[in-house]
């Protein structure tokens, strides 16, 4: 375990907490040579942008109270319904829930170390899933005019993070170590690219997520709308579909780099260029709303009314990035 990277996590966690009070906020105001040099330009235009915004909202509790924008959604096309039906009725044949990895030890979901160190464990066997996953996500995104952009391997203390702030430490249930993106300017392409991963005799589609829905195809579907899979955009606007994939028996590698079985699923997710753009411009972001929802779900607490409305002030600025280009 690199517990040189570990540390820098939870450092990150305290510099969250640290711009949360008056101190922090005075740095940024004060300090912009040495402030920028710590987050970065553009980071630290956008952390000014949020905190004059929490000021004009009366402070934290303000911004907490205050009405969110609202959200541009536009409508499934009758095409689009019919494909994220059938991925869905496929979905509940085996759900997500029950996809996850072998070798995990639930005992020990609390055991921040062992979670980091299973997850590297993992990774260590991913290389011929990910394979798999650019070879299949490669073709279908050549067959219907889009690109294919590999997903660099997820640091296993980023991967922890995840395990505790969505799975509450199960880290067997984190199905994203191999990723791909299959990347097209149109949406009803990337549907067409749902299609095609369902009729893949190489996979079966196990997890299904789909952000681009509007709320009358969610009530239609009957998809879910609350929980950890919640269809529809989430509150930054940012929307995608999430496939998750298990290699079919004859595609499964039969030897394992590492003490673990190798993986045997892979994310495909499947974005358009406007969405993929947002993306690199505001994942800092994205990243520290992640840490403040992991540390409060690690320490088994309430996030504080500073905590929650940093995150809600991080997804109101987030929302001039995501959406525009909903279409």
């Amino acid at each position: 375990m690199d517990l040189v990277v570990l540390e820098r996590v939870r450092a990150d966690v305290a510099l969250v907490r640290f711009l949360c009070t008056n101190p922090g906020r005075r740095m940024l105001r004060e300090a912009p040579v040495a402030a920028a040099e710590l987050f970065g330009t553009e980071v630290l235009a956008d952390l000014r942008t949020i905190f004059r915004a929490v000021a004009a909202a009366g402070g934290w509790t303000g911004m907490l109270e205050g009405s969110e924008s609202p959200l541009a959604i536009a409508e499934l096309s009758t095409d689009e319904v019919a494909i994220t039906e059938r991925a869905l009725r496929r979905v509940r044949v085996r759900p997500v829930a029950a996809a996850r990895h072998g070798g995990f030890d639930s005992a020990r979901r609390g055991d921040t170390e062992y979670l980091v160190d299973y997850l590297a464990a993992l990774n260590a066997t991913r290389g011929p899933a990910q394979q798999a996953a650019g070879s299949i996500a490669g073709e279908i995104a050549k067959r219907i005019g889009g690109r294919v952009q590999q997903r660099p391997e997820k640091a296993p203390e980023v991967a922890c993070l995840k395990a505790v702030g969505k799975f509450d430490g199960d880290a067997a249930r984190v199905l994203d170590l191999a990723a791909v993106r299959i990347i097209h300017h149109d949406r009803a392409a990337l549907y067409q690219a749902v299609d095609q991963l369902l009729d893949d005799a190489r996979v079966r589609v196990v997890g299904y997520v789909d952000r681009f829905a509007d709320a009358a195809a969610i009530t239609r579907i009957g998809a879910p709308v609350g929980g950890l899979d919640a269809w529809g955009p989430k509150r930054s606007a940012y929307r995608d579909i999430l496939v998750i994939c298990r290699l079919s028996e004859a595609y499964l590698p039969r030897v394992s780099a590492g003490p673990l079985p190798p993986l045997e699923y892979f994310e495909v997710q499947l974005i358009t260029e406007h969405i993929a753009a947002a993306i690199a411009r505001e994942h800092p972001l994205h990243a520290w709303r992640r840490l403040v929802i992991a540390e409060a779900k690690r320490a088994r607490r309430p996030a504080t009314v500073r905590e929650r409305a940093f995150v809600r002030a991080c997804d109101e600025w987030s929302r001039q990035w995501f959406q525009d280009g909903v279409a």
